[in-house]
């Protein structure tokens, strides 16, 4: 019963760090986008700059939640 209970705890803890990992994407992909947006379309290399710099924050956002998702399915598949 121990082990099940530490697999458990172990798996809530995992799944605790994965949800703060993608409070901290959407957060980093939420100010990128809010720099892109202040900046005057008329100065096209600051907005190329700040563009080019936030993608990498959306991607990774998308990118994690789609493993999460992935994980919570092998997870469903698993217990059926």
């Amino acid at each position: 019963m121990h082990a099940k209970d530490a697999r458990q705890q172990a798996d809530e803890a995992f799944e605790r760090a994965e949800e703060q990992q993608i409070k901290r994407l959407r957060y980093q992909a939420l100010l990128a986008e809010r720099q892109y947006d202040r900046v005057d379309p008329d100065n096209r290399l600051i907005a190329a700059e700040l563009e080019r710099r936030g993608r990498g924050p959306c991607v990774s956002f998308v990118k994690r939640r789609m493993h999460l998702s992935a994980v919570a399915r092998c997870k469903v598949n698993l217990t059926i």
